[in-house]
């Protein structure tokens, strides 16, 4: 029986590809409505696969989807309560801004009064309202994303999936982007995105880490940072070289200090980071390591996804 406290309900998925490439390995994944919902990993971990199964756009080998209690590949109406932007632009270049939007309104027969009405409400909310007679194709990559999103908008679904919506983007179009999409969710609609960008999951309501096409966690940000990195917080120290923090991690473990080399830096996860900072240097010191600089900071996703998979996600 499909929850009604869902707005999409992907259960069991797995694609395998006619080459034998499992890319997605049984992923069972309920979005709650009225909240924002990120799929964090690395590129290359099924993330884009996922979506496109859960959108319609790739049949699964095995699994079903709910949208809004809908099946969605038994059900003509399931696709009608979807908007999906995919990571691939999605816009008619030689269209304006106006004509995109109007044939995306046209794609889901919304009645042309209330596609304008639609279109002018849009472009104003996204932030295309200069640009409204301009040709797509001369729109920056950063606006044609929005673009997308207002064309996936157009015939107002109650549920929203996007595909890496802010690659590319600079870090302030990237937060109002995501705010933007919190704001629909906090309309009662459900928000699906995908990033490899921890900074932008940290906004979300609700985190599924995705590794190697499985779903390894799932609860909020700071769920996750308490259950899977288990500390308060976490000192950093900086190295000359990537050889000098191995080297420094070696120490302090041999000293009985959780430590992790992560490029020319070295993590050490701690109940209490500012009573341990001055240990830790100390047992630098005394093995000759030359230390650059040195903090304590908060958890944060991209510690809980090292703590999870023991790889580093990456990001912008």
């Amino acid at each position: 029986m499909p929850d009604e406290a869902y707005g999409i309900e992907a259960v069991g998925l797995v694609k395998v590809y006619p080459d034998g490439t499992e890319a997605v390995k049984g992923v069972t994944l309920r979005v709650r409505r009225g909240a924002m919902t990120s799929l964090l990993g690395p590129n290359g971990a099924g993330k884009t696969t996922l979506l496109n199964m859960i959108s319609g756009v790739l049949p699964p080998t095995e699994g079903r989807v709910l949208i809004m209690g809908e099946n969605l590949w038994s059900s003509r109406e399931a696709r009608k309560l979807l908007g999906f932007v995919p990571q691939e632009e999605g816009v008619w270049r030689e269209l304006t801004v106006y004509e995109n939007l109007m044939m995306a309104a046209s794609l889901y027969d919304v009645p042309p009064g209330e596609a304008r009405r639609r279109a002018k409400e849009l472009v104003e909310l996204i932030g295309l309202g200069e640009y409204v007679r301009r040709v797509a194709g001369k729109l920056s990559g950063g606006l044609r994303r929005r673009l997308s999103l207002a064309m996936a908008l157009m015939h107002d679904p109650p549920v929203v999936v996007l595909d890496e919506p802010t690659s590319g983007l600079d870090p302030a179009a990237r937060v109002k982007l995501v705010n933007f999409l919190k704001s629909l969710a906090r309309e009662g609609r459900t928000v699906l995105l995908s990033t490899h960008i921890t900074e932008d999951a940290e906004l979300s309501d609700v985190v599924a880490i995705v590794n190697s096409g499985r779903l390894v966690a799932e609860g909020s940000p700071d769920e996750l940072k308490r259950s899977v990195v288990g500390v308060k917080s976490v000192v950093e120290v900086g190295l000359l070289t990537d050889s000098d923090a191995l080297k420094a991690a070696e120490a302090l473990r041999a000293a009985g200090i959780e430590a992790m080399a992560v490029g020319c830096k070295v993590i050490v996860r701690a109940g209490d980071g500012e009573s341990i900072l001055p240990e830790v240097l100390r047992r630098l010191s005394s093995v000759g390591i030359d230390v650059r600089w040195a903090g304590v900071r908060k958890p944060t996703l991209s510690d809980v996804f090292r703590a999870l998979t023991g790889e580093e996600i990456g990001g912008e």
